[in-house]
């Protein structure tokens, strides 16, 4: 078979996709469904409409435009997407979580797309991100896979502050587990990381999961009480499946993806340090390092912001 027709054909049998949906207030009930359709355009090319989770994050003026939408669907095509709608804002971080529940009750499904709802992630791209997953799951006999659509300039649609300390996460969060690793004699494996920056784009939101890595996000709650609460739901929803994969010994691959400027941000909180601080305090209590010891990692790199 052709290896692209015998791509597409993995892709429909075993993909899911998980798109978390939530919408600034002040957006128009045109604004929100012309960003709803330039993601959901096309997704019946490269996965039944069946393998399609919108999770509705507490909006409930996106959520009756998200009914129209399932309805129009179903009529075009005789089938739609779900929808699963959360009547509290919880973050995207639960969003996620939910997202991953609904997954892991679809028997057959082996990989998970995240998408966000902006019309950023272009489809064009999961192809190249599924090839990944496959050849790492061939090359390094594993079930355990995040691989990440690396967006080479971050900066330019995040602005310099959430840029700057967006990429202070990424450089600790992998100094953190490669510490912990090593007491367990164990290498963080990097030779699958862009060879465009010097650290992996860990929280940019366009990834594939494995079904193993999707079972780690819903294992446990998120919380590390009393020091972190529910928030982590809100800032780390990239964090939390990295370093819940690595742990185990998953393989992480990045793939250049189009990155396009959104309209809009949902995440102006990631220009705050106490969001990013939240993140930081939850790897290191969840990984189980010592103050002096997470204190040297974020001074390690604090210096070169």
């Amino acid at each position: 078979m052709n290896p692209n027709l015998e791509l597409m054909d993995r892709m429909r049998q075993s993909l899911g996709m998980v798109i978390p949906v939530w919408f600034p207030p002040g957006l128009s009930a045109d604004q929100v469904g012309k960003h709803l359709l330039g993601t959901l355009h096309d997704c019946d090319h490269f996965l039944p409409w069946k393998h399609v989770v919108l999770v509705v994050d507490g909006d409930a003026h996106s959520y009756r435009i998200v009914q129209e939408l399932q309805a129009s669907c179903r009529q075009r095509h005789g089938q739609a997407f779900d929808i699963i709608y959360c009547a509290e804002n919880a973050g995207k971080g639960f969003a996620v979580f939910r997202g991953a529940q609904w997954f892991l009750d679809k028997p057959g499904l082996e990989y998970l797309t995240i998408r966000d709802a902006d019309g950023d992630h272009t489809l064009n791209d999961l192809s190249n991100l599924m090839r990944l997953a496959l050849a790492l799951r061939a090359n390094e006999s594993t079930d355990k896979l995040i691989i990440v659509g690396r967006r080479n300039h971050p900066h330019r649609a995040l602005g310099w502050i959430r840029g700057e300390l967006e990429a202070l996460l990424n450089r600790v969060l992998v100094d953190a587990v490669r510490f912990v690793l090593a007491q367990r004699q164990q290498v963080l494996k990097t030779q699958y990381f862009s060879l465009s920056g010097e650290y992996p784009d860990l929280h940019s939101g366009y990834k594939v999961y494995s079904r193993r890595v999707c079972e780690l996000m819903v294992e446990r709650p998120w919380e590390c009480p009393p020091w972190v609460g529910p928030e982590i739901y809100r800032y780390g929803v990239e964090a939390v499946p990295f370093v819940e994969g690595v742990m185990i010994g998953a393989t992480v691959g990045e793939m250049t993806r189009l990155a396009q400027e959104p309209d809009f941000s949902g995440h102006g909180a990631f220009a705050r340090p106490e969001a990013n601080g939240c993140i930081l305090l939850w790897a290191f209590l969840r990984l189980g390092i010592a103050v002096e010891h997470a204190t040297a990692i974020l001074d390690n790199h604090l210096s070169r912001l």
